[in-house]
């Protein structure tokens, strides 16, 4: 495994790297950000929904996200069904884990629809041992070789399996993309919507319609900074909107500005640095 870096967040000394092909199923990422010096101008980063539980050990002074803040410690962060607003200031030194839809669960035995209710004194005894492992370390190649060794020992001692109807849910919508519809993935399902609905807002903090939502606008989004000949209407089309009006209302929803705007916002960044925003 090899980490990476991204030339926007350079003063942030941001490092991310993917999980070990044991992990894979439940990691996306590992990442930090490190400033030995002041970040004195506020600047906000997008982090888009895509049904991501966050994990941040923050050793650093708190970090504002959207109308709330990360705090010093451990913090879970719930999954959304919008785009946040991550504002990088003052001295930063955090590491982070993001886990894929559903591995709260299967991980920490944590029902994704209970997160917010719970406070730091409520979360596992392991994440609070792993919390000072990696303080002890010092480089991202240690921390993430000492959260891997965590969170296979944790693993060892739960693997909880969400349910299948919800496993083969995610694998319908995530492989047809954009060109799928709900009538279409309940024909498949061994259970009806109403309990798929239960069991989604339960192991993914999400309603089966908000998932299927950010996960168009995802489409779209990438179609938006990578096709700029392609039209609003044909990206609407293509990322299965059921008309142009339908996308302006969800794209706006999701990440808090028009399709349009987002387009021209990146005109003016790196080729090569679109595709992390």
């Amino acid at each position: 495994m090899t980490s990476s870096t991204l030339p926007h967040l350079a003063d942030a000394a941001f490092l991310r790297q993917q999980a070990s092909q044991a992990l894979r199923p439940y990691v996306s990422w590992y990442w930090q950000m490190f400033s030995a010096n002041t970040i004195s101008q506020c600047r906000n980063e997008f982090m888009h929904a895509n049904g991501s539980v966050l994990v941040t050990f923050n050793y650093g002074q708190a970090l504002a996200m959207d109308k709330g803040e990360i705090q010093s410690g451990i913090t879970i962060s719930r999954p959304s069904d919008v785009s946040r607003l991550l504002a990088l200031r003052g001295q930063l030194s955090c590491f982070g884990i993001l886990l894929k839809p559903g591995a709260v669960y299967s991980i920490f035995n944590i029902p994704a629809n209970k997160i917010a209710q719970l406070t730091p004194a409520d979360y596992p005894i392991a994440l609070q041992h792993l919390h000072y492992q990696l303080a002890q370390v010092e480089t991202f190649e240690r921390r993430v070789i000492e959260a891997e060794k965590a969170l296979l020992r944790i693993l060892d001692k739960t693997r909880l399996s969400i349910p299948h109807s919800v496993k083969l849910g995610l694998q319908y919508v995530q492989s047809m993309q954009a060109s799928f519809s709900i009538q279409d993935l309940m024909r498949q399902m061994p259970v009806g919507q109403r309990q798929l609905e239960r069991h989604f807002q339960e192991h993914l903090g999400l309603t089966l319609k908000q998932y299927s939502r950010i996960i168009r606008v995802g489409h779209a989004r990438q179609m938006l900074k990578h096709s700029p000949a392609a039209s609003l209407a044909d990206i609407a089309i293509n990322s299965g909107f059921f008309d142009q009006s339908h996308f302006h209302r969800d794209f706006n929803r999701v990440v808090g500005m028009a399709p349009g705007r987002y387009r021209k916002r990146q005109i003016h960044i790196p080729l090569q640095m679109r595709s992390e925003y």
